[in-house]
């Protein structure tokens, strides 16, 4: 189960976060460790967004266990949010036809 109390988020977006290259390059700022692809990649999905993130109260507990998983108070996160779903490769595709 989850408890939170006075949750607030706000997702801002401008221009320096636009475009597949800007993207990319943030995404590899974020996670420097992952390895890329050495051919060009085509996205599905490709956004970035700031976000931040305050909950004065969030709770996690199981359903059979008294104690909490998580008790948290007055928690504030920030920062980039990205997401990014590659394109079907050529052996991934497939065409039905129907009578």
């Amino acid at each position: 189960m989850w408890e939170c109390e006075d949750v607030q988020i706000v997702a801002m977006s401008d221009p320096s976060m636009f475009g597949k290259d800007t993207i990319m390059k943030i995404v590899k700022e974020l996670d420097p460790d992952s390895p890329w692809p050495n051919e060009p990649y085509d996205f599905s999905i490709l956004w970035c967004r700031a976000i931040r993130f305050d909950v004065s109260k969030w709770r996690v507990q199981l359903r059979d266990f008294p104690q909490p998983l998580m008790d948290s108070r007055n928690i504030h996160f920030w920062g980039k949010l990205c997401a990014a779903e590659a394109m079907a490769t050529k052996r991934s595709k497939r065409l039905v036809l129907t009578k």
